[in-house]
């Protein structure tokens, strides 16, 4: 028979211990649980302590996987309008531009004042143009790289025939979990002591929850950092770098400093892109995340781009704001980038995917102490990838 002992934590928790047969200290679930979930627990942490995986958490992404490998499927819409690659002349009967979204057979672009319809669409952004179509007359002289060129769909004529179109092909992405561990414990003298001005809690509860804060530490770090490794039963879940630079935008800064022109590129290289980043960027769902270093770049900026002492909605601290010209971005401290890179990215896009939840259980006793370890399962969930942006070698002033 199994003896309770209760102890009443801080927030109210609950906390059972039992005394029963003597277990292993092998992860598996002979072991004693303390807590089958401490979600609840990590979410009261200090979210200044791990800003970026608090906001995960406290904000409810996280779900459940049956399997250690997770699949999803990113869609995003074919580009309406895009930029000549290549100058056109006034006598050029084939246009080259930067998007091929817009080149469709029998469709009709519009450069200018000038109609121009596809007749044949090539390789390498390339398609053959019938010039000054539709009333209109050819643009004379030469038309300038870069010059806007929008799709006016495909021409279709009344009873007509049907006409193929195209789509943007959905993206297929895939990431593993990965285990996490801590351990600490607790000496057989500690858990006899009782500690001055902690509030009435133990040893062991005070130990516990220093863990907790260095776990969600370690669970931003593998969130920002991790690579997408296996090797038998070894498993890490690749993080938000690993997955930008597989599916998403990755940006060389070529030792520019961070200022609001490097930012305004960036956030270009999203519009560019298309919907849904450029629709999320102007509702400001983007979140800027950034190292200390480049943080004390942010705050010399001019005041009326920079908003300050704004709270956060989900974790409730206190940030800043920047507006952009196609929106405005919340700006997060992450102590777990480089001092020369930050990433621009839809963190509501940002779920944890659990194969088992973090548990905290004690193991067996080898020692005058009792040994206590943390552990779960879990991988990292991105979606809108072609929309998230990692920017490299950023000068350091």
């Amino acid at each position: 028979m199994k003896h309770y002992k209760t102890l009443l934590g801080m927030a109210g928790l609950n906390i059972q211990l039992f005394a029963g047969p003597q277990t292993d200290n092998k992860l598996h679930s002979g072991n004693q649980f303390i807590s089958n979930d401490i979600l609840e627990e990590l979410q009261l942490v200090n979210p200044n302590v791990s800003p970026i995986i608090s906001h995960i958490l406290r904000g409810g992404r996280v779900d459940k996987t049956d399997s250690t490998t997770i699949e999803w499927v990113d869609h995003y819409e074919r580009k309406v309008s895009s930029t000549l690659k290549k100058a056109l002349a006034t006598a050029d009967t084939e246009i080259q531009v930067v998007d091929a979204d817009i080149l469709v057979k029998d469709a009709l672009l519009s450069i200018g004042d000038e109609i121009v319809k596809i007749t044949n669409v090539k390789t390498d952004n390339k398609a053959d143009i019938t010039r000054g179509y539709a009333g209109t007359t050819a643009t004379t002289g030469n038309i300038v790289i870069g010059t806007l060129v929008q799709s006016l769909g495909i021409e279709m004529e009344e009873g007509g025939e049907l006409k193929a179109s195209t789509v943007r092909l959905p993206v297929h992405i895939t990431n593993n979990t990965g285990i996490i561990y801590e351990q600490y414990k607790v000496t057989e003298t500690a858990k006899h002591l009782n500690p001055h001005g902690q509030g009435g809690l133990s040893v062991r509860e005070l130990e516990s929850q220093k863990k907790k804060d260095e776990l969600l530490g370690i669970m931003e770090n593998k969130f920002l950092n991790g690579v997408k490794f296996t090797n038998g039963n070894l498993r890490m879940s690749g993080g938000v770098k690993a997955l930008i630079k597989e599916h998403g935008i990755v940006i060389d800064a070529n030792n520019q400093p961070f200022s609001l022109d490097l930012l305004d590129n960036v956030v270009k290289a999203i519009v560019d892109k298309g919907n849904p980043g450029a629709a999320d960027l102007k509702a400001g769902f983007y979140s800027l995340c950034v190292p200390y270093t480049i943080l004390r770049s942010i705050n010399k900026l001019n005041k009326d781009t920079v908003r300050t002492d704004i709270t956060e909605k989900i974790t409730g601290t206190k940030i800043e704001e920047i507006v952009t010209t196609s929106g405005t971005v919340s700006v997060f401290p992450a102590t777990s980038l480089a001092e020369n890179e930050f990433i621009l990215m839809n963190l509501n896009e940002a779920r944890i995917k659990q194969l088992y939840p973090i548990k905290e259980e004690i193991g067996a006793k080898t020692e005058l102490a009792d040994n206590y370890f943390l552990h779960g399962e879990y991988a990292h969930q991105i979606t809108k990838l072609p929309f998230q942006v990692h920017v490299k070698n950023v000068k350091i002033s």
